[in-house]
């Protein structure tokens, strides 16, 4: 048997060769970050295992490496969520919440109105969020989306006007606050590219100085008890004496008029109001007459719903005044 034994200073490290009855074993040790590794052999056969350390040296086992990588990618997995904040909670999506303003391209936009007013509002679930818009003359996107961590959404359903469509995508630009939705179709005459930017954290004016008249939507309050005055022609036999209330609908901002006396009844009807307190195309029963294609006009200054049912001629016509008296219905 013959041994070969080798120092080395200040690496630290030692070798020993040991040979005999035909097997070989090599031991190392290895200091100031080296590795380590030990072999035996015996009848030819031999085996090995080496463990790298940090800043020590290898006794056959160790986990230093495998706990540095997972701290650092814990350390990056957590620094990446801690820089965006959530749409919907604590998820790990931008905040896109907010009220926009809309520019459109594309000869596929249709009736979409880029006049009205459009929000971004949190959804019902983590990263989920509600595009609503409606106005007077029309609206422009509505839909609900599921956001990815950088903003962005895909086969999105949106509403563009009237116009249902499927396989919408939306690109977030966080330097500048815009949303970019574009729903595609077939050709160049489906085209519509929508490009939101955002104006404030907050919905619009009406909206944001103003809580939910149901729930948390973006629509002013105008629950509570009111007086009526009526002018036209057209208003039969509407009792404006009789007591009238503005309630809560089963719906973010959907509203019912509810009005009866013992003399007859003022309004009465279910309509949805936009993010200025207006609505169109209203079913509105004045007195006991049906009628339809009713508009309102919310006045939040005044606290007044001015509501026109139109009609053929001045001998239908009949614009009917609201002013709150209360908050609170009697």
């Amino acid at each position: 048997m013959r041994a070969l034994l080798l120092f080395a200073a200040s690496g630290a490290v030692a070798v020993a060769i040991m040979e005999g009855c035909g097997g070989a074993a090599t031991t190392a040790t290895a200091g100031n970050g080296g590795a380590g590794a030990s072999g035996s052999a015996s009848s030819g056969k031999s085996s090995s295992s080496a463990t790298t350390g940090t800043g020590g040296s290898g006794t056959g086992g160790g986990s230093a490496g495998t706990t540095t990588t997972g701290a650092s990618a814990s350390s990056s997995a957590s620094s990446s969520a801690s820089s965006a904040s959530s749409s919907s909670g604590g998820a790990p999506c931008p905040d896109e919440l907010g009220a926009y303003m809309v520019a459109l391209s594309g000869a596929g936009c249709g009736d979409l109105a880029s006049s009205a007013p459009q929000c971004i509002v949190a959804g019902t679930s983590a990263c989920q969020v509600e595009l609503v818009s409606q106005g007077s003359g029309g609206s422009v996107l509505n839909g609900t989306v599921d956001l990815d961590m950088s903003g962005n959404f895909a086969n999105g359903a949106v509403t563009e006007g009237t116009v249902n469509r499927t396989g919408c995508t939306g690109m977030w630009n966080a330097s500048a606050s815009q949303l970019t939705v574009d729903c595609g179709g077939a050709g160049s005459s489906q085209s519509c590219v929508a490009t939101l930017t955002r104006t404030g954290n907050t919905c619009s004016s009406g909206s944001s100085s103003a809580s939910s008249s149901s729930g948390s939507a973006p629509c002013p309050d105008e629950l509570g008890a009111y007086m009526v005055s009526a002018m036209g022609a057209g208003c039969g036999d509407l009792e404006s004496s009789a007591s009238q209330c503005v309630v809560a609908g089963t719906s973010a901002c959907e509203v019912k008029l509810v009005s009866q006396g013992s003399g007859g009844s003022a309004l009465n009807g279910t309509v949805d109001l936009d993010m200025t307190g207006n609505f169109a195309n209203g079913a509105v029963t004045e007195g006991t007459a049906n009628r339809t294609g009713c508009t309102g006009m919310w006045d939040a200054s005044g606290s007044q719903l001015t509501v026109d049912c139109g009609g053929v001629g001045s001998s239908q016509s009949c614009v009917v005044t609201l002013t709150r008296t209360g908050n609170a219905c009697p």
